[in-house]
């Protein structure tokens, strides 16, 4: 869920149920399918919105637990990029922090299992990260990693355990099979 004009806590999914009839116009089940509402909250929000309640709710705990914050390699709310795109409201840390501890808490009573939960938290704070890395043009035909995103990408190799030249590879270089023969092709800074 995340923070919108009409609703600070409204679910950003939506779910389409299908039912299905016999011959003789009958019930005889339903497909219920879950969709997004939208794909680019974690980039950008509209004035007066905020990114996905768990994200502020991460880095809360990070501030509040220092093992979490190694663990997770989080830093303050105000270095994130895609926590601050709107002037909302000051964050509660405190509130968002209690917040947090409910869904480990949700995630327990469910029986995750803790990797699952570990990989779940390396994931969101890998996407932070991400959106923290400024690209660089290289010359209209591709791009690179600028200087100060080493750590980045140094945080993000960790956090999904890929190593670096994987990483970087999967976020500057696409490839295309055509029977058999792969090419890579450097992705521009739009793409």
């Amino acid at each position: 869920n995340a923070k919108t004009i009409r609703n600070d806590n409204s679910s950003r999914f939506g779910k389409f149920m299908q039912v299905c009839f016999d011959d003789h116009n009958c019930i005889k089940g339903c497909v219920i399918q879950d969709y997004l509402l939208e794909q680019s909250r974690i980039t950008y929000q509209s004035e007066g919105e905020r990114n996905y309640h768990i994200m502020y709710q991460l880095v809360a705990q990070g501030q509040e637990n220092t093992d979490v914050a190694k663990a997770f390699y989080l830093k303050p709310p105000e270095f994130y990029k895609y926590l601050n795109t709107t002037s909302t409201e000051q964050i509660n840390m405190a509130l968002e922090s209690k917040k947090f501890d409910a869904v480990t808490m949700a995630f327990t009573v469910l029986q995750v299992p803790q990797f699952v939960i570990d990989g779940v938290f390396k994931v969101l704070s890998s996407i932070l990260w991400l959106g923290n890395i400024d690209f660089m043009d290289i010359d209209g035909e591709g791009c690179d990693f600028s200087n100060s995103d080493q750590e980045a990408i140094s945080n993000i190799s960790s956090l999904l355990g890929l190593k670096r030249c994987d990483l970087q590879n999967v976020l500057l270089i696409r490839q295309i099979n055509v029977r058999g023969n792969i090419t890579e092709i450097p992705l521009k800074i739009k793409e």
